[in-house]
């Protein structure tokens, strides 16, 4: 019988190290200089977006507020994105209001944070928001010059801080391939009708700024002249993953029973419907399309991602 079998199990977890490794940490978590409210930090940007930090390991638990050392003269506020790791796009963000003078200012946040790493992103400041950093180590501050596509590492710290509770204490590293646990996620569906597509302009139909996957998409097109030539279009994270007109399935053999990709109604001039059960996995954007270069059409489409949160 094993000690959780005993009705009075719990009475014999005891000592430091099982409280260590049972009981929820409370902590904030931070790497800056320790500045306090109203000194001038000796570096600073102001009204400057795509800035980030990085916490590397030990971040999963409840993120109950996030902290900004900022300033502002005007009315102007400022977002931070929370992510995983940089490249993948933000799960969430809040907004901070800075005050009059330099001061730690905190806002609410209150989510479970479902993974190892946090990647804190400055994803929007007014021109009158300046917010702190330095140029000291140890380093955690990067920087993208494409709206968040790409991260360069820079020298430097900004000041930002994380207070948690329910955090747990700490994951046990591996190498190699352990297992599949499956990510927190959440379902959603976008769904668009009776969408006016003009001749030879590229319509957008749905599009979603998360990380996450998508493993169906309807796609369907009015009766119309030149309706089967109207193509349906899926970019993942920017780039172009496929493509295709209903009047090239139908040409390629496709039909109502062809797997991954059918083609259950598909009439000259007439209704035409695509189905996909392709998963098509992105980081920070799924982007659903269409275009006819013969003729103006009307189309509706669906899509039921699953995304990560």
């Amino acid at each position: 019988m094993s000690s959780r079998d005993h009705p009075d199990w719990w009475k014999n977890v005891g000592g430091s190290n099982s409280q260590d490794s049972t009981l929820e940490r409370r902590s904030l978590v931070w790497n800056d200089d320790n500045i306090l409210d109203g000194a001038v930090p000796a570096v600073f940007h102001t009204g400057l977006e795509w800035k980030a930090k990085f916490f590397s390991r030990g971040m999963r638990g409840k993120i109950e507020r996030v902290w900004v050392y900022c300033i502002r003269t005007a009315a102007g506020v400022m977002s931070i994105g929370f992510s995983p790791q940089p490249r993948l796009r933000s799960l969430f963000n809040v907004t901070v209001t800075p005050g009059a003078g330099w001061a730690w200012v905190s806002v609410a946040v209150r989510e479970m944070w479902n993974y190892d790493s946090l990647f804190l992103i400055v994803r929007t400041a007014d021109i009158d928001v300046s917010y702190a950093y330095d140029l000291n180590e140890p380093y955690d501050y990067h920087r993208s010059n494409n709206l968040g596509v790409s991260w360069l590492p820079v020298d430097g710290r900004l000041f930002i801080r994380v207070e948690y509770t329910a955090e747990t204490p700490g994951d046990v590293p591996v190498s190699g391939v352990v297992n599949v646990i499956s990510i927190p996620n959440e379902a959603s569906r976008g769904a668009t009708a009776t969408n006016a597509v003009p001749l030879n302009v590229e319509t957008e139909l749905i599009e979603w700024l998360r990380p996450g996957s998508c493993s169906f998409i309807e796609f369907r097109v009015h009766a119309a002249a030149s309706s089967e030539q109207t193509a349906l279009r899926v970019y993942c994270d920017e780039a172009l993953i496929w493509e295709h007109d209903p009047l090239w399935l139908d040409s390629n053999g496709f039909t109502t029973a062809t797997p991954t990709v059918s083609l259950p109604t598909y009439l000259v001039d007439g209704v035409c419907v695509i189905l996909i059960h392709h998963r098509f996995e992105f980081k920070r954007q799924l982007r659903i399309t269409c275009i006819n270069t013969v003729a103006a059409q009307t189309v509706d489409a669906w899509a039921y991602p699953t995304l990560l949160r």
